[in-house]
């Protein structure tokens, strides 16, 4: 998962929902629009998402991507320090 704290929401590679065997209502779909205007669908998937030993259960939604992002539903839970010129990342304590 990319962290993304730009993101509004956080999106899941829909291939990693088949590799775990879960089954996908596709009665929930979500228009999603990126930066460049482009429209895309994507279907919500109830999943509990763990995240720095930090377990987060709700609504997300699955994109047909190899990597998922991580988007401000979930980041804006915890305090996280970034260290842009290192290219690291760690949840501050």
């Amino acid at each position: 998962m990319l962290i993304d704290t730009g993101a509004d929401i956080t999106l899941v590679p829909h291939q990693t929902i088949k590799q775990l065997g879960l089954i996908v209502a596709q009665d929930k779909n979500y228009e999603l629009a990126d930066f460049n205007g482009n429209l895309s669908v994507a279907t919500m998937v109830e999943l509990a998402l763990i995240f720095c030993n930090c377990t987060f259960r709700g609504q997300f939604l699955l994109v047909e991507q190899d990597m998922g992002i991580l988007g401000r539903n979930v980041l804006n839970t915890m305090p996280l320090l970034f260290n842009g010129p290192q290219f690291k990342w760690s949840v501050h304590r």
